[in-house]
């Protein structure tokens, strides 16, 4: 969330809190949407106000500005939370958790830098 939101000023902020903001979105059967909508089911929470965004990047420069909060990986945001551009919240039942598959091809050699992503991936484990 941007600083400046009502919500930032709580001690302890809720989903339910979170969920009265506006919530910026991707796409419909994106991840991270999935992510966000699914928890939302789980706590019995309707998300009333909603803004869908076609990237990441849209929807971080959007919670920037102001319009509203989002769910965003901590990698794609971390340098505007260190910046104060940004405020991670400390809602209870957060970080998402999401799996991921690896898939690739088992009779090709990995490249040096396909082979260096994938441990980077079993590394954030």
């Amino acid at each position: 969330a941007a600083p400046e939101l009502p919500i930032c000023q709580l001690a302890t902020p809720t989903f339910l809190d979170f969920a009265q903001e506006t919530v910026l979105l991707r796409e419909i059967g994106s991840g991270t949407r999935l992510a966000i909508e699914d928890f939302a089911s789980t706590q019995a929470v309707k998300l009333n106000r909603t803004l869908q965004l076609g990237s990441l990047e849209a929807i971080k420069a959007a919670v920037i500005g102001g319009l509203g909060v989002s769910i965003l990986p901590a990698d794609t945001c971390q340098h505007d939370i260190d910046a104060r551009r940004l405020m991670a919240l400390p809602i209870k039942g957060f970080p998402l958790r999401r799996s991921w598959c690896i898939v690739y091809h088992r009779n090709r050699q990995l490249t040096p830098v396909s082979e260096h992503f994938l441990r980077s991936l079993r590394q954030s484990d």
